[in-house]
């Protein structure tokens, strides 16, 4: 049994949907904009969830993704707004951009290797985000990926990491502490920290050999 992409959009009475053990994928937008929808059980069989599969599911508390999935699409749990918590499973290789935009209430997320890139607003306005793990896998935080994530304390690099791009932390105002673990960074790129208001001390990495415009503006506790 295979259901379609946009299969369910929009029905917005739905609550459960039982999704047949023999689907390979959640298609493109079949539960966009279920606004009852609670919570939703992937079965093993399922090796893809593609973009906007979820979007706008703003009831949905519980995910669980088997570890057959390979890839999340992007925007695929965007403004689920009532997310808990989700566990990403190690066979998971892919994660696209926006996928976890505006989740509210998510306090925590677990992600493990092989992951290489948090994508561009993965965890935009995660207002709730208290702690995260970024595996050592990942060699790129990308542009606003945690911005607006007001809960955020203590975040740290690992070695692998890269890059991080412009207003990656913009406006994390709970973070104190940044600790980098000897990653090669180069560049602190525009606005990355900028209004990180409770941000006490930081210590660049010694590969870092310049400082863009605004890449710490407005943090008023920085001494």
């Amino acid at each position: 049994t295979s259901i379609e992409k946009y299969a369910f959009k929009n029905c917005e009475s739905l609550k459960q949907m039982p999704i047949p053990s023999s689907s390979t994928k959640i298609a493109i937008g079949t539960f966009s904009g279920c606004l009852s929808l609670t919570e939703i059980e992937i079965p093993s069989s399922v090796k893809n969830i593609e973009e906007c599969a979820f979007i706008n599911c703003r009831s949905l508390q519980h995910v669980i993704i088997p570890t057959s999935v390979v890839s999340i699409g992007h925007s695929s749990f965007l403004n689920c707004s009532s997310l808990k918590q989700i566990k990403i499973p190690s066979s998971t290789i892919s994660i696209g951009y926006s996928c976890f935009h505006g989740c509210q209430k998510l306090e925590s997320i677990e992600l493990l290797p092989p992951i290489e890139e948090i994508k561009s607003n993965m965890f935009y306005n995660c207002s709730s985000l208290k702690q995260i793990k970024i595996p050592d896998s990942v060699t790129r935080i990308g542009p606003s990926s945690f911005e607006g994530c007001l809960s955020l304390k203590i975040i740290e690099i690992p070695s692998s990491v890269k890059y991080i791009d412009m207003k990656a932390f913009y406006k994390c105002t709970s973070l104190t502490d940044i600790i980098f673990n000897k990653c090669p960074i180069k560049k602190i790129e525009a606005n990355t920290f900028g209004m990180c208001s409770s941000l006490r001390k930081v210590v660049l990495p010694s590969t870092v050999k310049s400082i863009d415009f605004d890449a710490f503006a407005h943090c008023t506790s920085l001494n």
